[in-house]
């Protein structure tokens, strides 16, 4: 089950993620393939209920890599950022009937 994103009044939703690869050793004594790499992606999401059937939610998503090393090919990666965003309308309205009232 996908996590609730949290709406106005409660904290938003984040999550910030650091990694680092390092030359894969191989089964030869100090042989080391170059396959390091630096990694570093936020994550954040934040919501509001704008009347009681209906919610705007925010998402936004960052990726840096950084020395990405391609063992076995004559290319290496220097820097690369990937961003997205994502806007959601939700109604929960069961359709025409409270307009009619």
């Amino acid at each position: 089950m996908p996590q609730k994103i949290p709406h106005a009044g409660q904290m938003p939703l984040k999550s910030e993620k650091n990694q680092t690869g390092n030359d894969y050793e191989t089964g030869e004594e100090g042989f080391f393939m170059p396959t390091g790499y630096k990694s570093r992606d936020i994550f954040g999401a934040f919501g509001v209920d704008l009347t009681a059937d209906e919610s705007l939610e925010f998402t936004v998503l960052r990726l840096d890599q950084t020395d990405v090393e391609f063992p076995g090919l004559v290319f290496d990666l220097n820097f690369l950022v990937t961003g997205g965003y994502e806007v959601t309308y939700t109604s929960e309205a069961s359709g025409f009937e409270a307009y009619g009232q």
